[in-house]
């Protein structure tokens, strides 16, 4: 025998899938994150050398010649500098979202008369109505049936930018280099 189900109940089943589907998203979005932040919040770095900026090949020299004075290391000395660079300014998460989700499917649609194909006949103008209860589809595949119904789903995800929140960080990150 074949599965009845109200059409109200399919919609809101496939609507709900929808639904779960960006959740599923969402969760992504915030798995990302914890892979750029430990527990207390602090960004979880990599030491990374850049090209020092005050470099003077110069007072390298006259460092490694002992020719300074003090015995103190001049900054314009060392030709990189040593930085931790927070990991999500290194690599700037990608987002995912659903762009797209269409399913098809073919059912039989009950419903249209009463559950019985009730007609009543109106005592005054003798015209025959049709009693209409809900719409109910068959989503087919009996116990006696060779085929059962297959819907088809397409879920299409598109890459976006990153939340302008989390974009605010990095910039912050940004500006913190040296």
């Amino acid at each position: 025998m074949a599965t009845l189900t109200s059409l109200d109940e399919l919609l809101r089943a496939i609507h709900n899938a929808g639904i779960e589907a960006q959740k599923l998203t969402e969760q992504q979005h915030v798995r990302q994150l914890r892979r750029y932040f430990k527990e207390d919040g602090t960004p979880i770095t990599m030491a990374i050398k850049l090209p020092n900026a005050q470099y003077d090949p110069n007072v390298a020299k006259q460092q490694l010649a002992g020719k300074t004075g003090g015995g103190e290391l001049d900054h314009r000395a060392e030709q990189y500098v040593e930085f931790d660079a927070p990991l999500l300014s290194l690599v700037p998460p990608g987002t995912l979202r659903i762009k797209t989700m269409d399913v098809r499917f073919k059912v039989k649609l009950q419903g249209l008369l009463g559950d019985d194909g009730d007609t009543s006949t109106d005592p005054v103008t003798k015209v025959e109505h049709h009693t209409k209860g809900p719409l109910r589809v068959e989503m087919g595949g009996g116990m006696f049936t060779k085929k059962s119904q297959l819907a088809d789903i397409s879920i299409t995800f598109e890459g976006t930018d990153p939340p302008e929140s989390l974009m605010k960080i990095n910039d912050h990150f940004l500006r913190s280099f040296p």
